[in-house]
């Protein structure tokens, strides 16, 4: 009797496990990035996004340099890499910055 309980548990956990495996694998379906399109409001953005960066590092704008292959902030001869996604959600919080700098 206890080897068949045994059996049972360890069989039970397989189809758990196996269970949670099959759900956790599957596609999403309809999901697509999307496309950005080169507009004035989308340079706007980029161009705000830009000075926030320079200024977060207390570097001159034009010292910062994109990557437009791999979508990133960089200053040349520098480790400094930020990803424009990232510096994005940064500038998105900083109502502080935008208070005070963007008013100017």
């Amino acid at each position: 009797m206890k080897n068949l309980n045994m059996s049972l548990f360890k069989i039970s956990i397989v189809g758990v496990l196996m269970s949670a495996t099959i759900t956790s694998c599957k596609k999403k379906d309809g999901v697509e990035t999307p496309k950005i399109e080169n507009t004035k409001e989308t340079k706007k953005d980029y161009e705000k996004v830009l000075s926030f960066f320079a200024w977060s590092l207390g570097v001159p704008k034009d010292s910062v340099t994109f990557d437009v292959n791999k979508s990133e902030f960089t200053i040349p001869n520098t480790p400094v890499r930020q990803a424009y996604s990232r510096v994005q959600e940064e500038y998105n919080k900083a109502n502080e910055y935008k208070l005070t700098q963007e008013t100017k």
